[in-house]
């Protein structure tokens, strides 16, 4: 029989199942009652909005897993976003987590089953490989079974139980117990299984992979340098240059559709979302409001945007134990080959520096920043993958591997104290064992844990069945459609597991731009025959209609019978769920009609961001032939002396369909040739060629006027719902004698500015605006060179917007802005639509809209420009998806 006082089982094995037992055991008690719904129910979140995060990562399981069995060269061709190309890149593919999923959903079927025994393993997983690190590191089972269960269960787990990718960091403690065996004694098959490690991580978790690679750096050099002369030889060195080369072959495949696709559609987090997700100081002291013992407490400490992100409080008992863990390591376990002195010292550097990367790129004091660039700032800049990540404080995530260490060095060593120095030892270390384990617990419970149905999918046999017939004619849309409603997006996809049918539909961590073309088109327009022609036309060959999710005047026209267009054609109809054919248009249309919003004059070598607008006059509907996205346009400057023409590619978004008669307005940046003169200017791409003639002189027109005429193109609504979308289309002329541009400004009036930091002559600036007239403070972030500061593409602050405002009995309720897409040049005319939400409270209220000037000024208080407005009833929302 094992001795407890000593902590070693006389197999080396026996400790496993008891553990795994304890973790399970501990799993269903902390995510109660989750256990007594798991064929139905999925994890929320208390944000509601976060909610869709559950169905998404199902689907995804369900996803890869149907393309690895049945075409694993599609596998990032998710059957969502429909057109959009390589749909499963805009999230984590969970890959490394159907070790878990596969078996279940094999067995039974059932999507949601699977997803909620893999997050309940996820558990139990992540308490068994750092149990084994642990162990191999003490030498003993029970100390090691207290660090796998702090690893498991910190209390900053809890707030992301929605992000089952966060939840899967089981590979993490692998990779640095494959490490550490290669440190003792390099043997290529343990740098293998490192890298394997790292990249199972990454297939889990994009974030938790990228930071467990940027921190096993320093902790191998940290490591292995007291004995480098043993380990810098021509074998490791080898070993080194083969695990590169294995890394990339594991990587390669599986990052290149994720840089594929942000080239395709251009998306990056700003340096603004950078700052709003870090940490700061008081973070690590800060609990999450739904954690029992310390939510309140705490509160004072935590950051007040997405404090679940920050709040990153691991427990007192777990803080105790690690100190303990750090006491210098006269006796204990030394394992062969390793230097007890730099054992626990390079797992305090890991845990040290993830938790300043975890601070974000500026220093955080509250949420005003200090002067003060930090680590993170360079990884931003200059390493790849860094700029698609967005939550610099989930570094801390992978602290949580060097903090379970250490407290099971300090829980080994108090064991051991206690055996030499207490009568009954063995007794009392039991004691002990159960007392620290269940105040790990009582630190780690979170109430409530809030949970979501999830209609059962065989409930949906019939409508499966349909669809599968459907899906054999193209492309499927479900409505309602809106992006501002996540949840029912995502509950469609998880339901779509039943079928696999392309949709337009769809949610995840970044959307694509055709995406919300496709909803402001059906949003805007409505299913009008133009509009369903060009959906025909794209490949959308059946809408499917939930009557339940549609407000009463909605149900009441997809009813009629027949319908009311032509183009429908009526397949099913059911109690809550109508199907209909979409029948194709006779003619499509093969090009369009460009217009280039440039003047004749224009400045020399100077960037500029001109609106092109694009029409379809030839009756039917166009398609465009792809790729979608910012495929590159041709912009061609040919001298009027006959000189050479320079030719240059740019990205520009292009519309994925546009319906017969319909105009779309985009995009092109140019750059100005440096000599003065006359230039012929071509601008070509898919469908369109259009040409101009224009005098490049050395100077710009005037400075930045904010003289402006606002009219509507056609008033909201006068009725809307609360929370719900309203359309607002204005016509905006510039009356002034200077350029509106899209982004940048160099009028700051008002505004302190304030520098941070300067590196590599870039500079980082903090602007702070008090702006009461709009109930808020706006506080912006961005970088420029020398004295230009330009604006973060999140941030308003120093552009020219255009404000929608919600007053009630002449009062400001809230504020929505939106920028100008497109560079305005004086006597242009720009027509602007774009959707803002209705307040939360019913009863009657007035939309106004004005140009807003730089930094967020109304144009009517710089003396130029009235707003418009128009009142609108808000009523409650009744009917409408919960």
């Amino acid at each position: 029989m094992a001795r407890l006082a000593g902590m070693t089982f006389s197999r080396k094995w026996t400790w496993v199942l008891p553990a795994a037992g304890l973790y399970a055991t501990a799993a269903v008690i902390l995510t109660w009652p989750l256990a007594r719904h798991l064929t139905d129910h999925l994890i929320a979140h208390s944000n509601p909005a976060g909610s869709s995060d559950s169905p998404l990562n199902a689907w995804i399981l369900t996803w890869t897993l149907h393309a690895l069995t049945h075409f694993p060269a599609r596998l990032f061709q998710g059957n969502i976003f429909f057109p959009a190309p390589d749909a499963l890149a805009f999230s984590d593919t969970l890959l490394g987590n159907q070790l878990l999923f596969a078996p279940v959903y094999a067995a039974t079927g059932n999507p949601v089953l699977g997803y909620n025994l893999t997050l309940l393993g996820a558990f139990v997983l992540n308490g068994l490989s750092l149990a084994l690190l642990a162990r191999s590191i003490t030498g003993q089972a029970l100390p090691a079974l207290v660090a796998g269960f702090v690893y498991a269960f910190a209390p900053l787990r809890f707030p992301h139980l929605v992000h089952l990718q966060l939840l899967s960091a089981w590979w993490a403690p692998l990779a640095f117990l494959a490490l550490d065996a290669w440190l003792r004694e390099p043997r290529i098959s343990r740098m293998a299984g490192a890298v394997l490690a790292v990249w199972c991580q990454f297939l889990s978790s994009a974030y938790l992979g990228l930071m467990l690679a940027v921190l096993l750096g320093p902790y191998a050099v940290w490591r292995g340098w007291p004995d480098r002369h043993r380990l810098l030889t021509a074998r490791a060195l080898r070993h080194l240059a083969l695990a590169g080369v294995f890394g990339a072959i594991l990587f390669l495949p599986v990052t290149l559709p994720y840089l594929r696709s942000q080239a395709q559609w251009g998306y990056e987090r700003g340096l603004e979302d950078q700052l709003h997700y870090s940490a700061q100081p008081l973070s690590f002291l800060a609990a999450d409001e739904t954690n029992r013992l310390y939510g309140d407490l705490t509160r004072p400490l935590r950051r007040q945007y997405a404090p679940w992100e920050t709040a990153l409080f691991v427990g007192l008992v777990p803080l105790g134990l690690a100190g303990l863990g750090l006491i210098p390591w006269r006796r204990g376990r030394k394992a062969e080959g390793t230097n007890p002195a730099t054992l626990p010292r390079g797992y305090l550097l890991v845990g040290g520096l993830a938790a300043l990367l975890s601070l974000g790129p500026i220093l955080l004091w509250g949420d005003e920043p200090a002067q003060w660039p930090l680590p993170y700032l360079a990884l931003f800049l200059w390493i790849p993958g860094f700029r698609g990540m967005r939550v610099p404080a989930r570094f801390f995530l992978i602290a949580l591997v060097p903090l379970a260490v250490l407290v099971g060095v300090g829980t080994s060593r108090l064991l051991t104290w206690i055996r030499q120095r207490a009568q009954g030892g063995v007794i009392v270390a039991a004691g002990v064992m159960a007392a620290l384990l269940a105040g790990i617990t009582v630190e780690s419970i979170h109430t409530p844990i809030r949970l979501q149905r999830v209609q059962a999918l065989h409930e949906d046999e019939p409508v499966s069945t349909w669809l599968v017939d459907a899906a054999r004619r193209g492309a499927i849309l479900e409505v309602p459609f809106s992006p501002s409603e996540p949840v029912p997006e995502a509950l469609r996809m998880l339901r779509s597991t039943r079928h696999w049918a392309p949709m337009v539909n769809g949610y995840s961590g970044f959307r694509p731009g055709s995406y919300f073309e496709l909803a402001a088109l059906v949003n805007g327009q409505g299913f009008s025959d133009p509009v369903l022609e060009a959906l025909e036309a794209l490949g959308v060959r059946t809408l499917v209609v939930h009557l339940d999710e549609l407000h009463e005047a909605d149900r009441r026209m997809w009813l009629q019978d027949p319908p009311w267009s032509l183009r429908l054609e009526l397949l099913r109809a059911g109690p809550a769920l109508r199907l209909f054919r979409i029948t194709p248009a006779a003619l499509r249309s093969t090009s369009l009609q460009a217009t280039l919003a440039v003047p004749p004059t224009l400045p020399t070598a100077e960037r500029f961001h001109v609106g092109l607008r694009l029409e379809e006059r030839s009756g039917g509907p166009w398609v465009n032939p792809g790729p979608i996205g910012r495929p590159p346009v041709t912009v061609t400057w040919t001298p009027a002396t006959g000189s050479a023409p320079t030719r240059r590619e740019v990205p520009a978004f292009l519309p994925t369909v546009l319906p017969a008669g319909r105009r779309y307005t985009t995009v092109v940046p140019l750059e100005t040739p440096a000599t003065p003169g006359a230039y012929g200017l071509e601008v070509q791409g898919a469908g369109f060629r259009v040409q101009h003639t224009i005098t490049l002189e050395g100077t710009s027109p005037g400075g930045e006027s904010p003289r402006a005429d606002v009219t509507w193109l056609g008033p909201p609504r006068i009725e809307a719902v609360t929370g719900g979308a309203v359309e607002v289309a204005v016509r905006l002329r510039n009356r002034g004698d200077g350029i509106w541009r899209e982004r940048a400004a160099g009028s700051f009036e008002g505004v302190p500015l304030r520098q941070l930091v300067r590196l590599g002559g870039l500079t980082f600036w903090w602007a702070s605006a008090d702006l009461p007239d709009h109930g808020s403070e706006w506080r912006i972030w961005g970088a420029g060179r020398g004295a230009l500061w330009v604006a973060t593409p999140q941030s308003y602050l120093g552009k020219f917007t255009v404000g929608a405002r919600w007053l009630r009995d002449g009062q400001p309720v809230s504020t929505d802005f939106t920028p100008l897409p497109q560079d305005v040049f004086p006597g242009q005319v720009l027509d602007l639509l774009w959707i803002v939400l209705a307040p939360q409270e019913p009863g009657p209220y007035e939309l106004e809209v004005a140009m807003q000037a730089p930094p967020l000024q109304p144009f009517a208080a710089a003396g130029g420009g009235d707003p418009v407005r128009v009142p609108v009833h808000i009523r409650r929302r009744e009917g409408g998806p919960a």
